[in-house]
């Protein structure tokens, strides 16, 4: 059960591993059910591939798209992919998570206009359709670094992450300061749609603030301790982006399933001292809350954290400490997790994720997880990174060119985490290098 970095050459090679460490990896022969159509909220998606959102960090001096931003997605959109998950956009300056992150505000949201319409009538021109559009809108909490040092807003104090150095209380975020917030997203979600995009996902996964408040056992106040205070800030955030926009403006999250955490310091796990096991009867109730709520159409998941533990949602081969299991037992626990949501939700459409590691075997994985019910679109984001052509390639030959797949050796979060620009420094390296 000990890691094992990539080294598979054949599909038999890759499931008799998965198979001796006692897992299954849903393998399909053919990714032609990531390239089937899809209709979305009543919008076409010409395939189920779905860009998940990776920041390149690149704002200008106005936090709006750069020109490594507009490159990008220039560069995602000419590879065809069907829904293009926008990346984390800060809605206040305080929470961006790096001084480089894009943010968006009435003064430069016609720049945002601009790269909308760059980006669907690039994909017109290059492919014959319009990609949909889906911006994140994120506070980062915790891992704000709006100055390029460490300046956080916390739900609660946590002994796991901060050890040694508690973080003071006057940065532990105020009931008052969090229903700031909350009508915040309500203007967000106005200019997110004034500048042409399809919908707008308030971010809820990955320790940001939207998610840390969701395992706030030991906050006091009107968002902390029980389930219905934890989840406040969330719903009321999601019904302001409800409220703020169109009809047909598509309203979603990007919902962090578990925290792999020990009670009391994470979300999605049973709730007994000291236990990390996986239990989803929150997050299913909240899912179900959502529907009802602002008639949630679209859900984008993730698990853990990749600041504390990311091997759990991303295998790497290269990172901050070796893991203690075995990296497919990683890819398999997410497939199943998705696949428990995705069969208490049939009829919501799920974007799953956590495919990268497998290089030129993760469209098949992928295609398989998809027929097995692991989700209803299938999202790829390191490995976008790596290779924006990855559906041309399905497209064209069925797999990917397997000299251009991520090998999760991280550079991109280690330059991100350094409050640099990043993009693949394996595969683009005319642009991103040390």
């Amino acid at each position: 059960m000990r890691y094992r970095k990539f080294n598979y050459k054949s599909k038999e090679e890759l499931l008799d591993e998965a198979s001796s460490i006692g897992v299954a990896l849903p393998y399909a022969d053919s990714v032609s059910e990531l390239l089937k159509p899809y209709e979305l909220c009543g919008k076409h998606l010409e395939n189920k591939i779905v860009i998940q959102p990776l920041e390149g960090c690149d704002a200008d001096e106005k936090a709006a798209p750069g020109e490594l931003t507009r490159r990008r997605y220039r560069r995602f959109v000419q590879g065809g992919a069907g829904l293009v998950w926008f990346e984390a956009t800060a809605i206040v300056p305080e929470g961006r998570a790096q001084a480089h992150q894009l943010m968006m505000n009435e003064k430069n949201v016609d720049a945002y206009k601009y790269l909308v319409e760059e980006i669907k009538e690039t994909c017109l021109k290059t492919k014959g359709y319009e990609p949909v559009i889906i911006q994140q809108l994120t506070h980062s909490g915790r891992y704000s670094k709006p100055n390029g040092f460490s300046e956080p807003w916390i739900a609660r104090n946590n002994p796991l992450l901060e050890r040694e150095k508690p973080i003071e209380n006057s940065r532990i975020i105020t009931d008052s300061n969090l229903k700031r917030i909350e009508e915040t997203y309500y203007e967000a979600a106005r200019l997110s749609a004034a500048a042409g995009f399809d919908g707008a996902d308030v971010k809820a996964c990955h320790g940001y603030l939207g998610s840390e408040l969701l395992a706030a056992f030991t906050r006091k106040g009107e968002y902390g301790g029980s389930y219905e205070n934890r989840t406040r800030f969330l719903k009321n955030s999601i019904l302001a982006v409800r409220s703020a926009t169109p009809e047909t403006f598509i309203v979603s999250t990007r919902l962090g399933l578990t925290d792999y955490f020990p009670y009391p310091y994470g979300w999605g796990v049973v709730q007994e001292n000291g236990s990390s096991k996986i239990d989803l009867t929150e997050p299913l109730r909240l899912i179900d809350e959502l529907k009802s709520l602002v008639g949630l159409k679209v859900l984008n998941v993730s698990i853990a954290s990749p600041y504390v533990n990311p091997h759990i949602s991303r295998p790497y081969e290269r990172g901050g400490y070796e893991p203690d299991e075995h990296p497919l037992k990683g890819v398999a626990r997410f497939i199943e997790t998705i696949c428990e949501v995705q069969e208490k939700n049939k009829e919501l459409p799920i974007i799953n994720a956590g495919f990268s590691y497998l290089r030129q075997f993760a469209p098949n994985v992928a295609a398989g997880a998809l027929e097995k019910g692991a989700g209803t679109l299938a999202g790829f984001g390191r490995a976008i990174f790596a290779n924006p052509d990855l559906p041309r390639q399905l497209y064209e030959h069925g797999c990917v060119d397997e000299k251009r797949t991520c090998v999760s050796c991280s550079l991109c979060t280690d330059h991100l985490r350094k409050g640099c620009s990043t993009g693949c420094f394996i595969r683009d390296r005319e642009i991103y290098h040390d």
